[in-house]
């Protein structure tokens, strides 16, 4: 999906990977069941082949040591059974890769199922729920939903319900880049009210936001609560990485954006900025814009 482009290449992709392959299958729950059931087998028919294979092999090897050892007498007979078991192998490794060839298809038949599934079921959450419903629009919900599709650990099927169900109860504090993310929308809005040039707005606002932040940690003995401060990271990111950021905002307003995209551009612009190359040369030459 390419909502889900900027993730494709995050170290845990693997946890979205069926959202993020393209699909045109369409798949029922129970085909997928009955798909991953099929594919167990296949797995265990590799297994098989493969023990055939080991088992040919260590009857292929001595028969060939005994050819070196055979008299005159006995090389016929023992050419005749290392024909026979080199025939066997090779047999086996014929079944095997066919064995090997389709697993590999039916898992990439499988792989589109379960895409096919999890992005259908992902479309209908977000139109029940977001779109006719009446759900806070907020990353977390999304990822609510998002998070057991198709399965999760210890569960062997997993629908966007029963994903949302399980995943809602579970405590998870926001990820850093959304806390970025929060902040620069809260700036952005209220920047909509001053009369202030926008980057020094957003510069003021920057340095006006608190250095610490308490935080609740736990005695790893006794197991007691207690509050303690930590460096304030969403301060200190944009603080230290501000001339990128403020490239990133210039860069948000080359072309003409609907007002609500505004801090979803800024931060996705960051990212673009940040990993230029061109970036690093600019700010050594003290340049303030992008070419």
């Amino acid at each position: 999906m390419a909502a889900l482009e900027p993730v494709s290449e995050h170290p845990n992709r693997h946890r979205i990977s069926r959202l993020l392959l393209a699909s045109s299958v369409t798949a029922k729950a129970e085909d997928i069941r009955e798909g991953r059931e099929a594919n167990g087998r296949a797995i265990a028919q590799i297994y098989e082949s493969r023990e055939m294979q080991r088992l040919c092999l260590d009857l292929v090897n001595p028969a060939q040591m005994a050819l070196g050892r055979a008299s005159p007498e006995q090389m016929e007979a023992v050419n005749a059974q290392l024909s026979k078991r080199q025939a066997d192998l090779d047999a086996a490794n014929r079944n095997y890769e066919v064995a090997r060839k389709a697993q590999e298809d039916f898992q990439k038949r499988l792989d589109l199922m379960e895409a096919g599934f999890a992005q259908d079921e992902l479309l209908m959450f977000i139109d029940k729920r977001f779109i006719k419903g009446k759900y806070a629009r907020n990353p977390q919900n999304l990822a609510d939903a998002i998070a057991g599709l198709p399965f999760t650990y210890g569960v062997h099927f997993m629908g966007v319900w029963q994903s949302y169900a399980r995943c809602s109860k579970l405590a998870c504090s926001p990820h850093h880049r959304f806390q970025l993310f929060e902040t620069v929308q809260s700036i952005w809005n209220k920047s909509r009210k001053s009369t202030m040039p926008l980057l020094d707005f957003f510069h003021q606002e920057i340095t006006a936001l608190q250095k610490t932040i308490t935080v609740k940690k736990a005695d790893p003995i006794t197991g007691e609560e207690f509050n303690d401060k930590e460096l304030n990271m969403v301060r200190h990111t944009l603080e230290n990485d501000w001339p990128i950021w403020k490239l990133a905002i210039r860069k948000s307003f080359e072309f003409q954006v609907e007002i609500e995209r505004v801090p979803f551009l800024i931060c996705a612009n960051f990212t673009k900025v940040q990993r230029d190359p061109g970036t690093a040369v600019a700010l050594v030459l003290g340049e303030t814009d992008m070419n």
